[in-house]
């Protein structure tokens, strides 16, 4: 049996050192030669094997690259003087021809009795192929670096644009808000007048054309609501207002909103409304939207001598209910399913379209349905009809967020308005039109009116006339309506007077601006006048 714990062979020690290294070099100083232990792969060693000492360290020397060479030579000369006990070193080093070849030479400093320096071993190892890799590594790290940030770049850069194009389409959408909104309170706000009998009493026929005029106008409103409604939701600043309700008044409440229409069209609506449901968690004002947009669309899509049918039964989850809406209309081709729920779109659009409307209500729908948790979903055969199925309800055991600010936008049932004469109010507006219809209406129900027409103009007035109420325009000339209301708020004599803005400014956001500002209503235009005038009467009975 062979003993392990022999010491290797000479020609074993030298096989196992050229597994490990390229060229190995015992020197020992004082020495007139090199042995070379092992030598292949580069010239190093081959060319100068037994050769005198100084002139293969000199040959050595002017080998290593220029810009390597000084640091090398130093680099090894320090570790000797400093009885290092080991120093590596990497460089480039030209071969005999002229190839240059990348090495990384590592000494081994062996010392002696009285730790003198008995030997030196030099281990050298070509590296030019690794090097080549770690280079392209890195090259390929470097390009992929420069890929990313130009991506990144390029993110950052679209992501502005998107910035820059969501705030142009806001201000664009309160701008056209503004605009609309402000001609169309005075129309309505003069029509409503005129119905009140204001400027005298009318035939049926001015009636009757007046009521028109109401009715296209309220319409108008309608789809600025819409689309003021789909930004809001858009730019996720919809807060749902989560209240208690009856199912069975809900569902009732929406098919009342149709039935007009639908007595109108010929088309028999039924509502089969289960009297145990109990009541669901949810925003009254957007659910009431939901149903009356799909219901809507319902009927304006069956033919005359048809029927739609709404199913309210309770949900697959405790506290949810489901409303099923059925129609007999054309139906919607399967391909086209999904594009009901997209804004502006609508299936039989083009010049001879025979149905009207902006394509807004579905698309509405189906995010208010997703604001508030619920789901919405369709069926439909073409020639047959369509089936949309809306759950709403808050979950058992899901607390909802608690709302911002007050509802105050008013949506009363008409009644009777206890008013206080002599309540002197102060009309803060730009806009002629405007000024002199709430001038006649409220002077009207006798209230005492004055009016300025700049925020400036009404903390002067607001302090020298100590109005019981001020009615505040926010976008003025001057100075607007939210600093001028700060500035009365500043005022002690005058802070608790109560201010309501009344505003086109109805962009999401809006309103939780008014109330932070300090108003004490917020009512966007165009108002109504009889919910104008409620809330005149609740805010000065609230504030005597």
């Amino acid at each position: 049996m062979s003993d392990v714990h022999a010491p290797l062979a000479p020609e074993t020690y030298e096989a196992l050192l050229a597994t490990l290294a390229d060229v190995v070099v015992d020197y020992v100083p004082g020495a007139e030669q090199l042995t070379v232990r092992v030598g292949h792969g580069l010239p190093l060693s081959l060319a100068f094997a037994g050769e005198a000492v100084r002139p293969f360290w000199g040959r050595w020397v002017r080998q290593i690259g220029t810009a390597d060479r000084r640091r090398v030579v130093e680099g090894l000369a320090r570790a000797r003087r400093d009885r290092q006990l080991s120093w590596i070193e990497e460089y480039t080093y030209t071969r005999d021809d002229r190839t240059p070849m990348h090495v990384v030479h590592r000494v081994i400093f062996l010392r002696g009795d009285e730790g003198v320096l008995g030997r030196e071993v030099h281990v050298a190892n070509d590296a030019t192929a690794q090097r080549r890799d770690h280079e392209l590594l890195l090259a390929e790290r470097r390009e992929l670096a420069s890929r990313v940030a130009e991506r990144t770049r390029a993110l950052a850069e679209k992501n502005l644009e998107l910035a820059r194009a969501l705030r142009h389409k806001d201000e664009f959408l309160a701008a056209m808000s503004h605009e609309l909104r402000t001609p169309l309170n005075a129309v309505l706000g003069l029509t409503d007048a005129l119905l009140e009998g204001m400027a005298g009493p009318l035939e049926p026929k001015q009636r009757g054309w007046l009521a028109d005029i109401a009715t296209s106008g309220q319409h108008l409103l309608g789809v600025i609501n819409d689309i003021l409604d789909l930004a809001r939701i858009d730019a996720g600043r919809f807060e749902p207002d989560y209240q208690t309700v009856s199912v069975e008044d809900l569902a009732q409440a929406s098919v009342r909103l149709v039935m007009g229409n639908a007595i109108a069209r010929g088309i028999a609506l039924t509502a089969e409304v289960p009297p145990d449901l109990g009541v669901i968690r949810t925003d009254t004002r957007a659910a009431r939207q939901i149903l009356l947009n799909v219901l809507g669309n319902a009927v304006k899509f069956t033919p005359a001598g048809k029927a739609v049918r709404l199913h309210v039964a309770s949900g697959g989850v405790p506290g949810t209910v489901v409303f099923t809406i059925t129609d007999e209309g054309p139906g919607i081709p399967l391909e086209r399913v999904q594009e009901i729920f997209e804004p502006f779109v609508q299936l039989d659009g083009g010049l001879d379209r025979r149905q009207e409307g902006t394509g807004l209500g579905l698309a509405l729908a189906a995010r208010m349905v997703r604001a508030l948790g619920g789901g919405i979903e369709v069926e439909s055969t073409v020639g047959q009809g369509s089936t949309f199925r809306v759950t709403l309800g808050m979950p058992d055991g899901h607390e909802p967020g608690v709302p911002v600010g007050p509802n105050t936008e008013g949506e009363g049932a008409d009644g009777p308005v206890f008013l206080r004469p002599g309540t002197r109010v102060l009309v803060v507006d730009d806009n002629e039109a405007n000024v002199e219809v709430l001038r006649s209406y409220l002077e009207a129900k006798h209230f005492v009116v004055r009016s300025v027409f700049d925020g400036r103009q009404a903390v002067d007035e607001t302090l020298a006339w100590r109005p019981d109420v001020v009615l505040m325009d926010i976008q003025m000339p001057v100075m607007d309506g939210l600093q001028a209301t700060r500035l009365i708020r500043e005022h002690a004599e005058v802070g608790r007077t109560p201010v309501i803005a009344v505003t086109a400014l109805a962009m999401p956001g809006d309103r939780e601006r008014c109330l932070e500002a300090g108003v004490d209503a917020y009512l966007a235009k165009p108002v109504r006048l009889r919910d104008l005038l409620r809330t005149i009467t609740a805010l000065v009975t609230e504030a005597g």
